[in-house]
């Protein structure tokens, strides 16, 4: 009966993550959740209904746009029959496209931005009518935008850049918030202690670089690969890469005559944590483009294990600015080699700098823990609903 009583919200993100379970679970004290999600979802006790449409398809633009398109078509199709039902819709960045489909419901909607649109997309910038596509975009979802209670960043850079974007089409009274991401619980209670890695950071015969995660568009690794294969031959680095996207193929041709890169596919949950736990440097990066358009996610667990970050991005960027701040790593602009491959020398000779990385990456992650999930949550409980 109580269950019945409580007033329902529904979430919507077609690739979803703790992120959003972390919400969930915060919202399913007061509210029932209901969770439209792409693909196979995982279903949790605090979640009433899981409803599982059409996946996230990365491989290329005409993939993403339709996978998109069908998500968004059957998520109007959902509210479409059920046009009461929720007291309010949070709905998250991906697919971009679905604020146009659910613009009947912009006024119970709080947006959530983990990437920004349409900024997102000058990487195809170069193609054909983009400028037109570009302006269009701007122009319909401004109007959606300013109908919904609040829209959500992950950093101030990306929030000053939606207001740049957007400028005086937007209301003034229009609420904004920002909100910081945080660290998967059911990885950093796997992950090493302090103790454990300043030894292995300084002494290592042969130094560990890691990364995992997007081989796409907005994720320069076969810059790193190229700086990483000009480095002296007596260097002690091994190079471990693993994820998959449109470049992962082109990638892997590059660097498959280099015995001292290691790739592979996306990691299991059980080896990604392995390889947090036994690397010794982790790299992270974005490109030009996409500098304050989105943050790569992976930095918080690398930050929690203590690992030395070698960021490879625009240092105006809001991944930059977290790594100079706290002081836990080096930056590189992936757009000059010679700054990637002097940062992979200073830290694959210098154990000593890597311990002092390491130690400020641990205090730095006491910033992004699920306390900044109860902060976000708090907002859209107090705020928005």
């Amino acid at each position: 009966m109580m269950a019945l009583l409580m007033d329902k919200i529904l979430i919507i993100n077609q690739s979803s993550g703790y992120l959003v379970y972390d919400l969930a679970e915060r919202l399913s004290s007061k509210y029932q959740i209901t969770l439209i999600s792409g693909g196979i979802v995982t279903n949790k006790p605090f979640i009433s209904k899981v409803i599982s449409y059409f996946d996230y398809k990365r491989y290329s633009l005409f993939a993403r746009f339709f996978s998109w398109t069908l998500f968004s078509f059957q998520c109007l199709v959902h509210l479409s029959l059920n046009p009461f039902r929720y007291k309010q819709i949070i709905l998250y960045s991906n697919p971009p496209v679905l604020p146009f489909f659910l613009f009947p419901w912009s006024r119970r909607i709080t947006y959530v931005f983990f990437d920004l649109y349409p900024n997102a997309l000058m990487s195809f910038s170069n193609f054909k009518f983009f400028s037109v596509i570009y302006s269009l975009w701007i122009n319909l979802s401004c109007p959606i935008f300013n109908k919904m209670i609040a829209i959500v960043f992950i950093t101030d850079e990306m929030k000053s850049l939606f207001l740049d974007t957007y400028g005086k089409k937007l209301n003034s009274n229009l609420n904004f918030h920002v909100v910081p991401l945080w660290l998967d619980s059911n990885i950093s209670s796997s992950l090493k202690n302090a103790s454990d890695f300043s030894s292995s950071n300084v002494n290592s015969a042969v130094v560990s670089f890691f990364y995992s995660g997007n081989f796409g568009l907005t994720h320069p690794v076969e810059k790193i690969v190229n700086a990483f294969i000009a480095l002296p031959t007596d260097f002690p680095g091994q190079l471990s890469l693993f994820g998959s996207g449109s470049r992962f193929t082109h990638v892997r041709n590059i660097s498959s005559s280099v015995s001292s890169i290691n790739m592979g596919g996306f990691l299991s949950h059980s080896d990604y944590v392995a390889y947090l736990n036994h690397s010794d440097i982790g790299i992270v990066c974005i490109d030009t483009v996409s500098g304050n358009v989105s943050l790569p996610s992976k930095l918080f667990a690398m930050l929690a294990c203590g690992l030395p970050i070698l960021a490879i991005a625009p240092h105006n960027s809001s991944l930059a600015k977290i790594v100079d701040k706290y002081q836990c790593g080096l930056v590189a602009d992936p757009d000059v080699q010679f700054e990637i491959s002097e940062a992979f020398i200073r830290l694959g000779e210098d154990g000593v700098l890597r311990d002092k990385f390491g130690r400020n990456s641990l205090l730095a992650s006491s910033n992004f823990t699920k306390e900044n999930a109860k902060v976000f949550l708090d907002f859209l409980s107090v705020n928005s609903l």
